[in-house]
């Protein structure tokens, strides 16, 4: 019975080795898929899925994205939505042109939403990091959730960060160095209403790096621990 009891607490804790689906919907219509990176033999079924646009929201670092693309296209997915976007996950110089890449990812997937016919899937890849960062602003975005919903269910218990337990510590710190207080202060950009489904403006990144977000960024492991 004792052990009954530790498995069920175990599993009510966010912080889990999140395995990076291949495809979840992250809107009640099922139009915007989050994900990993396909592998060769699931492109197909992105076809047989409805999926008609494809955001590879990560950097090439070998051939992977040239790959994917040229088997997308092959598959009968248009080039013209295919849309890769070299988001980096660390070592960020500019935190203005990462800003306009999420929200060019964001205008993308909002255009989707809006159509009758189109379904998206965004995706870096592992399906963690940078994925978890689009499905949380984009559920503030579609469902109004708050930030600490949306950190919490859309990002943490995806494995961003400090929610996958296996996750190499290095990279955890180097998502929440980079990736965590992008995420905060774009989300207050939502919050403040200079963001919304009627208007995504890269201009709004013209001055994110002065935007002050003291006091409000916590990591995986400290909204975790105030459970």
């Amino acid at each position: 019975m004792k052990n009954i009891i530790i498995m069920l607490l175990a599993s009510l804790t966010f912080s889990f080795a999140f395995a990076g689906v291949f495809l979840e919907p992250i809107d009640e219509a099922q139009k915007i898929y989050r994900g990993r990176a396909p592998k060769t033999t699931e492109i197909k079924k992105l076809v047989k899925k409805g999926i008609t646009t494809v955001i590879i929201f990560k950097n090439q670092t070998k051939n992977e994205v040239d790959l994917e693309i040229e088997q997308l296209t092959a598959a009968g997915i248009d080039p013209a939505k295919i849309h890769n976007i070299p988001f980096l996950w660390k070592d960020i110089e500019s935190e203005k042109l990462a800003c306009e890449q999420v929200i060019e990812a964001l205008s993308i997937m909002q255009k989707v939403s809006q159509s009758e016919d189109d379904k998206v899937l965004f995706h870096c890849t592992v399906g963690e990091d940078r994925t978890s960062l689009l499905a949380g602003l984009m559920s503030q975005l579609l469902n109004q959730d708050d930030t600490a919903s949306s950190f919490i269910n859309h990002m943490c218990t995806k494995g961003y960060a400090g929610g996958n337990l296996n996750k190499p510590k290095h990279v955890s710190q180097a998502v929440d160095k980079y990736l965590t207080p992008l995420f905060y202060k774009i989300s207050r950009l939502i919050e403040q209403g200079s963001l919304n489904v009627e208007s995504l403006s890269k201009r709004v990144c013209r001055n994110i790096e002065n935007l002050d977000i003291d006091g409000v960024v916590k990591t995986c492991e400290q909204v975790d621990s105030s459970q």
